[in-house]
């Protein structure tokens, strides 16, 4: 799970400050997820290496049909040679060979989805809040405050 996320934040990710370990609660997370998932015999953490070096990743929950990609992300030393394609293109045809009927992509309508899919799926958001004082003063800004903000302007 370290590599994968040093390699998740390498490219534009870590710059943007999206990457799972810009925010370490947000690391905490999906290190807690994959340590339940890989107990459930459901985790997947894939790497493509060059020279024995780690230069692509791919974050998967699977269950016995479906692959989920949860993170992804490659070192941009490597980019011209695509190697996120390069690793999706394995692990498709690993999957596929054990039977596996489907693998989301998840999150947005990327470009870059669209070399692998003309199908798109209607995802919703889910947040979640604790009952104490700052998740509620948060959940307020965001469903109360900002919208409001949104239709005055």
């Amino acid at each position: 799970m370290t590599h994968g996320l040093r390699i998740e934040a390498a490219a534009w990710k870590g710059a943007k400050g999206t990457a799972m370990n810009s925010d370490p609660d947000v690391a905490k997370f999906y290190t807690r997820l994959a340590t339940r998932e890989a107990e459930l015999g459901q985790l997947r953490l894939t790497f493509l290496r060059a020279g024995g070096k780690r230069i692509s990743f791919n974050y998967l929950v699977e269950n016995r049909t479906r692959c989920y990609a949860l993170k992804i992300g490659y070192d941009p030393e490597y980019h011209a040679y695509s190697p996120g394609n390069m690793l999706l293109n394995l692990i498709l045809k690993e999957a596929c060979a054990r039977g596996i009927e489907e693998y989301d992509l998840l999150g947005g309508d990327d470009d870059w989805k669209f070399e692998w899919t003309a199908e798109t799926r209607e995802h919703r958001w889910l947040f979640l809040f604790r009952n104490r004082l700052r998740p509620r003063a948060l959940h307020y800004l965001k469903f109360g405050v900002v919208p409001a903000i949104k239709r005055r302007a």
